[in-house]
């Protein structure tokens, strides 16, 4: 159906993947970091102006790219 389309599973995808472990946390980047060795881990297209700083082949398809800090966006402290 999708051209780019993949076909990734949950356990595959992120640290984290039970959601439920979320529950006590207000805010947890863990939540999109992908796991080492996932499938999704540069998985993804370049992007003019938006996704032209990955590291490896491609980008990420998570949130952040493997590997590095997630950016910050929003007010600083």
């Amino acid at each position: 159906m999708e051209k780019h389309g993949k076909f990734l599973r949950m356990d595959e995808l992120f640290e984290v993947p039970d959601i439920v472990a979320y529950a006590l946390e207000s805010y947890s980047a863990r939540r999109l970091t992908l796991k080492t060795g996932s499938p999704a881990i540069d998985a993804g297209a370049a992007l003019p102006n938006l996704a032209e700083d990955f590291e490896g082949e491609a980008p990420d398809l998570g949130a952040y790219e493997h590997g590095r800090p997630p950016r910050h966006f929003g007010p600083r402290p």
